[in-house]
């Protein structure tokens, strides 16, 4: 088991690993709001307190724009109550 702990790395203060907060907010908002298109862009320089997330999902359709950006802000509540700031952006796809 020691063998197998010094392999993994350590995760950050968000609680995610390599691969950083961007990839697992796209990764959680995808499988949850089955987004076609997800983007999730940190636009702190790299501090990881300033976010903008661009998501489209068919989820999304016939919903007001304030729903929609409910549903994503319920999705990631806890990474929410960890930024200073989030902008997020919804569509619904062309069909």
């Amino acid at each position: 088991m020691l063998a197998l702990r010094s392999r993994l790395r350590p995760l950050g203060w968000r609680g995610f690993a390599e691969g950083g907060i961007e990839a697992a907010v796209t990764s959680k908002l995808t499988e949850a709001l089955g987004a076609s298109n997800c983007v999730v862009e940190d636009r702190s320089g790299g501090c990881g307190q300033s976010f903008n997330i661009q998501i489209e999902s068919e989820k999304f359709r016939g919903q007001t724009k304030l729903k929609c950006q409910r549903m994503v802000q319920e999705v990631i509540r806890e990474e929410i109550a960890q930024w200073h700031a989030v902008s997020i952006q919804t569509k619904v796809p062309e069909e």
